[in-house]
């Protein structure tokens, strides 16, 4: 725009244009029609038709009302399509209801699910009834094989829960043997742990035998065999235990008889052989001394006459280089038995 040119300008009061010059712009100005005076403003370029607020407006309202009735359509275009589907499930149902009950059937039942949904409409209100209708007598017709079904089905449904639950005991117990093994590992580890700790140690064990008579007087057991056995063997077997299961230990002392029994008996002799570490005997002051490392040991010996019979199972923990004091005597003794009056 030139600045020299006149342009004119809207009074807000009466509308009637009034000329001024473009330079002087802005500046008051005097209506000669109204006398209104007011501050007249350079005028921007005019805006094109299309981008007037009333334009823009009916652009968007019609944008709006044409989105709205192609959702609408859209809509009703799916909504068509779904029940032609559903329609069409039935329609397979009639098809087959005279060459394939079962299968007519399944399609009714399927129908019948799907068309919930438009229960309001009458026509599928009037299908559906129809197809109740029809699959109460297809039901009817095929009762017999459909329980005869349902009762192979029970038993199937039966037969893998039990067979479930055999799965899952089975696995409980491979569970169970896994866990008992992992701690019998444990614990062997921890025993030959414990073994190899006590291997560096070495002590010496010694000590006396005697016996007290029933007069009193203290009778020296010299060259008394004392066998050393591990207190437990290698298969887990503890000496002790097998020591009393195994022994026939007499209700009385009364009989030769029985104490042959004892020094005939084997079986606790033949378990301790696999154990045997050592052995010694008493000198001729009644004495013993042996070195063993650290461990865990029984000490066996028996001393036996005509008259009598002693036998000694004594434990013996070697658990540091200390020596050890164990003397045989009647106070220790596992098992003492006399010859009786009644032979």
């Amino acid at each position: 725009m030139n600045n020299d040119e006149i342009v004119d300008v809207e009074c807000p009061n009466c509308g009637n244009d009034c000329e001024v010059a473009a330079s002087k712009l802005p500046t008051k100005v005097g209506c000669p029609s109204c006398r209104t005076v007011f501050l007249a403003e350079p005028v921007g370029e005019a805006k094109p038709w299309y981008l007037e607020p009333v334009i823009l407006g009916a652009i968007a309202f019609c944008g709006f009302v044409l989105l709205g009735f192609m959702g609408y359509v859209i809509s009703d275009s799916r909504s068509k399509a779904r029940k032609a589907e559903v329609r069409a499930i039935k329609a397979q149902g009639d098809s087959q209801f005279e060459l394939n009950p079962r299968e007519a059937l399944t399609a009714y039942d399927t129908f019948l699910k799907k068309a919930q949904e438009y229960r309001a409409d009458p026509v599928f209100r009037s299908a559906i009834q129809e197809a109740q209708s029809k699959k109460q007598q297809l039901e009817n017709n095929l009762k017999a094989e459909l329980e005869q079904e349902d009762k192979e089905a029970r038993q199937r449904e039966v037969l893998a829960l039990k067979e479930k639950l055999q799965s899952e005991a089975q696995q409980q117990e491979r569970e169970q043997e896994k866990q008992e093994q992992e701690e019998l590992l444990k614990v062997v580890r921890e025993k030959k742990d414990e073994r190899n700790r006590l291997a560096r140690f070495e002590a010496k064990v010694s000590g006396g035998a005697f016996l007290i008579k029933k007069l009193g007087n203290s009778e020296i057991q010299r060259g008394l065999s004392i066998i050393v056995l591990a207190a437990e063997l290698s298969d887990g077997t503890d000496l002790t235990d097998a020591y009393v299961k195994s022994r026939k230990f007499p209700e009385t002392w009364s009989s030769d008889k029985q104490r042959e029994e004892i020094l005939e008996d084997r079986e606790f002799i033949d378990i301790a052989k696999k154990g045997f570490v050592d052995s010694v005997k008493t000198d001729i002051d009644g004495k013993y001394e042996l070195k063993l490392k650290g461990g865990k040991y029984v000490f066996y010996s028996m001393y036996t006459t005509e008259f009598g019979l002693v036998e000694w199972l004594v434990p013996v923990a070697i658990l540091s280089s200390e020596d050890v004091k164990l003397d045989f005597s009647n106070s220790n003794a596992t098992f003492i038995l006399n010859k009786g009056d009644d032979d």
